[in-house]
């Protein structure tokens, strides 16, 4: 198990460590740990210490699911996914899928996940379909997601491998954090709809009065209390099926690449 205290050098993460649920914590803290991760490009905002920091250490600390069997947690915070930071993401992912993962895979770019995701959601797609999306690169990006066991071509025809052996990933879930100006929470929470299996906020309490319950119905984001764990959120979110873009593939190989570090 990974001491995140030491890993992550914040007080508010001292006590982590002490988890009977073993899982990967990484930070920009502790991003330098898994070199792997820099050709498909992994990045975090540092965190702040203070108040949302502390609260957040805390939420992860006490509200964690069990882990299903067969399976494991890593936790992300504060990733760069585009131009936006979600506060946690906490991924369960399948450990037979991750441990059969091609060596090959460790090769791949952003460009060749974009291209990945395509392959999926439009496949079965001919080379000819796929040129006015990706204009340079594209041969190259084939060769490599076709090396890394990803895709396949059938008589000039391309398409992914059963989604079932390639997707590690069963829950991609983003956590918004708040101490309070809830709607700009609920904003960024539902900004990490584009990505995520289900999407939350989290704050210390419910403000009474606010229309925030109704607005996250609305937008299908779940509310989280402080002492609330996923399953028994004030509101449940909209459970989409993942992936849902590239971003959810780009989490896949990050914990796929991972998955050597868990214990």
């Amino acid at each position: 198990m990974i001491d995140h205290s030491e890993m992550l050098g914040h007080e508010a993460l001292n006590s982590l460590g002490k988890r009977a649920i073993c899982f990967n914590l990484i930070s920009a803290l502790n991003r330098d740990s898994f070199p792997s991760l820099d050709k498909i490009g992994l990045s975090f905002r540092t965190p702040k210490r203070g108040p949302e920091l502390t609260f957040v250490c805390e939420y992860i600390q006490s509200c964690l699911l069990p882990i299903p069997q067969g399976q494991s947690i890593t936790i992300f915070l504060e990733p760069k996914i585009n131009s936006c930071f979600p506060d946690i993401v906490i991924i369960y992912w399948d450990n037979v899928v991750a441990k059969n993962r091609s060596k090959h895979r460790s090769q791949l770019r952003k460009n060749d996940i974009r291209l990945l995701h395509y392959i999926a959601i439009a496949g079965p797609v001919q080379l000819d379909e796929m040129k006015p999306f990706f204009t340079s690169g594209i041969e190259g990006s084939l060769t490599r997601l076709c090396d890394a066991n990803l895709i396949k071509n059938d008589s000039g025809v391309w398409q992914t491998e059963p989604l079932e052996d390639i997707f590690a990933i069963r829950r991609l879930i983003a956590i918004e954090a708040k101490i309070d100006e809830w709607r700009t929470g609920l904003n960024q929470a539902h900004q990490n709809t584009w990505f995520s299996s289900e999407s939350y906020l989290l704050m210390p309490q419910i403000p009474k009065g606010s229309s925030l319950m109704g607005e996250a119905t609305k937008l299908g984001v779940g509310v989280l209390s402080r002492h609330q764990d996923l399953d028994s959120s004030e509101i449940a979110p909209r459970r989409d099926r993942i992936p849902k873009s590239y971003a959810s593939w780009l989490f896949n190989e990050w914990v796929c690449m991972m998955n050597s570090f868990v214990c």
